[in-house]
């Protein structure tokens, strides 16, 4: 890694502050801090996205704009040919955003 400042994770627009954090921690040499929360962050996701791969959706499109809306970042539709995930899918990624926001600390 030279001269290496981040990362490159699909999740990252999903949980952008808790990305940033984890960054924070990565570069202040916490990685105590960092690794469990980038683990908990990605494979909640990932839980999640696999989810509606399930359910018939592809493309991450569809997944990217719903988890940035339920984050405060709306960005509008995804291009066709994907298409807007279930209410019951957009509620998950809500409950899923809410939860990490509320678990993880902070510096």
């Amino acid at each position: 890694m030279h001269g290496a400042r981040g990362y490159v994770s699909q999740p990252v627009t999903a949980a952008p502050r808790q990305n940033a954090q984890i960054v924070q921690w990565l570069q202040a040499g916490q990685y105590d801090k960092a690794l469990p929360w980038l683990r908990i962050v990605e494979d909640s996701y990932y839980k999640l996205l696999f989810e509606g791969f399930e359910a018939g959706y592809r493309g991450e499109g569809n997944f990217i704009k719903t988890a940035m809306d339920s984050v405060g970042f709306p960005c509008g539709p995804a291009r066709l040919p994907n298409r807007r995930l279930s209410e019951s899918l957009r509620r998950k990624y809500a409950e899923w955003a809410k939860g990490i926001n509320e678990l993880m600390p902070q510096s």
